[in-house]
């Protein structure tokens, strides 16, 4: 972080009593001038009465944002958790980071946040399907073994797949190597969703 970028700290909008929460802001602030004097950290107030509310708030905060964004994860106030973290599902791919920080032993770590917003028709899920019948990886040879489609439409399937970030391919030699990926997983166990014809 550099002169001129923001730090925006989600906070509910009716904590004003809470002295601890003041403290925190605080340090952050201090930490933030520390690492660099025009580095900017406000205070977003969010409502948390009404969920909605809540996870739209949190995505007006990521839209009116002017350059790279980067989400932090760690501490903060429960009610705003849960919609935040819908609010980064949604913004994923605007996304130039996501960390969390672990309040306990002051560690930070990068975060890859599954894709789950992309829709996929009905014949790449069929192949996601497959694919999760052989434990997660398998290659394109076996994909088509028993397959109603040619390798070539697999293939075009996988691609698709790919774009959505439900699987990962390898070569080994020629042959293509599929595996899952969090995303892939978590399509599968939602039974594949959002499906379109």
């Amino acid at each position: 972080m550099s002169d001129g970028d923001s730090v925006v700290l989600l906070r509910p909008a009716d904590d004003e009593s809470d002295g601890r929460a003041a403290e925190e802001i605080t340090d952050i602030r201090r930490t933030f001038k520390q690492v660099s004097p025009g580095i900017e950290v406000s205070v977003e107030r969010i409502e948390t009465d009404d969920f909605d509310t809540t996870v739209r708030q949190c995505l007006s905060v990521f839209r009116t944002a002017e350059r790279n964004i980067v989400a932090g994860f760690g501490g903060g106030p429960r009610e705003i958790f849960l919609p935040f973290t819908v609010a980064v599902l949604v913004v994923r791919d605007e996304l130039e980071q996501v960390y969390q920080f672990n309040d306990i032993d002051g560690s930070v770590r990068e975060l890859t946040v599954p894709e789950l917003m992309t829709s996929l028709s009905k014949e790449p899920l069929h192949t996601l399907e497959r694919i999760g019948a052989h434990d997660g990886q398998v290659t394109l040879p076996e994909l088509a073994e028993g397959a109603d489609v040619s390798k070539s439409t697999l293939g075009r399937h996988l691609d698709k797949l790919e774009a959505a970030d439900a699987v990962r391919t390898t070569r080994d030699g020629k042959t293509r190597v599929v595996s899952l990926t969090l995303s892939g997983e978590l399509r599968l166990h939602r039974g594949t969703g959002s499906e379109r014809d």
